[in-house]
């Protein structure tokens, strides 16, 4: 019994066995029961029984549905004979629905609260493994590479060494196998490179304080043009915000961007590499355009893979790994990446650091 009243009085709530009420298919007929007189039934069941013996007379019983299925039923009694008239029937079934409706929906948020902490419960332990099992991999990650390391830089001392006790005339075939193993390890040690600052970004905390992404940006520019000395590179800088960021890791995140646009604007005799700032879902950040070879576009998803790449070793050098670490620092801030760009007419590159400017 969920609520009764009698006198005035509220009644304790308490459980009733089913076998005590109307039968299902009694009350998902949907029609009201009048029962003008206990006292003139021959045989009443266990509860109208109990009732009578209480001094109940009349009983007036409306169920209670919802979608034509039965969840309960309303009992209303009176200790006088023939107690209810049409007008209480009326009531009673005006009452019945939204009643029926109200009891229904806080049984059905009630059953979505259980599945809601069910369904927390669950994510919260799939985030702690999966944050475990993130921090062990980049752990592993991180010892493998440095143990690594040294035996790259054994083959490429050795391979050098070849080339050296080669003499001044030596083999060709000694000499271009020298070149392309210590080229490979040269490779390699790159790849590894990659690698280790990949699980460093993992387990480096965030130091946000508002940094001044023009000074960066001209800084960062400055650096290249030191590199690029002889090509013809066209700068576009626009104004660009503060913003509150890790500066070491906006600062390698944004250089990626940098270089990946001089490197793939390498083939025009006039490159021209524009930076300016961008606004998107609430969030600031920097996008860079440049005049370079492009993408297509329906390879846009492997972009920030690691170690996926959409031009070949022999056409631009890297492993790949750099949009990645861009897309690791993005997150890591709460921010994003992602790029536009079409074959043989540039590209597009944005980066957000999940904050608005200060």
């Amino acid at each position: 019994m969920l609520a009764g009243y009698a006198d005035g009085m509220r009644l304790k709530t308490s459980p009733l066995p089913l076998a005590t009420f109307s039968p299902a298919e009694v009350l998902r007929h949907g029609s009201v029961r009048y029962l003008e007189d206990l006292a003139a039934l021959e045989a009443r069941p266990a509860i109208l029984q109990d009732l009578f013996e209480e001094g109940i007379r009349s009983v007036l019983s409306v169920p209670l549905l919802v979608d034509g299925e039965a969840i309960g039923e309303v009992n209303l009694a009176s200790t006088t004979p023939q107690g209810f008239d049409p007008e209480h029937r009326d009531i009673a079934q005006e009452i019945a629905t939204p009643l029926a409706i109200a009891i229904q929906q806080a049984r059905l948020r009630e059953e979505l609260g259980r599945q809601t902490a069910e369904l927390e419960r669950r994510m919260a332990e799939r985030g702690a493994a999966l944050r475990a099992a993130t921090a062990e991999l980049e752990t592993l990650l991180y010892s493998v590479a440095h143990d690594v390391r040294d035996p790259l830089r054994h083959i490429s001392g050795f391979a050098q060494l070849l080339i050296e006790d080669a003499g001044p005339a030596p083999d060709p075939a000694v000499r271009h196998y020298a070149e392309r193993i210590g080229e490979a390890a040269q490779r390699m040690t790159s790849l590894v490179d990659d690698l280790v600052n990949l699980s460093r970004i993992g387990r480096q905390d965030l130091m946000r304080r508002p940094v001044d992404l023009g000074f960066l940006v001209e800084d960062l520019v400055g650096r290249l043009q030191g590199e690029t000395g002889e090509r013809e590179i066209e700068w576009r800088i626009d104004q660009l915000p503060q913003l509150d960021c890790d500066a070491s890791l906006a600062r390698v995140a944004v250089g990626q961007l940098l270089s990946n646009a001089v490197k793939f604007t390498r083939g025009r005799e006039h490159a021209v590499i524009h930076v300016r700032a961008v606004e998107a879902d609430g969030q600031t950040g920097v996008g860079v355009q440049d005049n370079g070879v492009g993408f297509n576009m329906a390879h846009a998803g492997k972009l920030f893979g690691v170690f996926q790449r959409l031009h070949g070793s022999e056409e631009f050098e890297g492993n790949g790994a750099g949009l990645a670490l861009v897309q690791r620092i993005a997150h890591k801030h709460g921010g994003r990446v992602w790029a536009e760009g079409e074959v043989g007419q540039g590209a597009t590159f944005y980066i957000t650091f999940g904050g608005p400017r200060t």
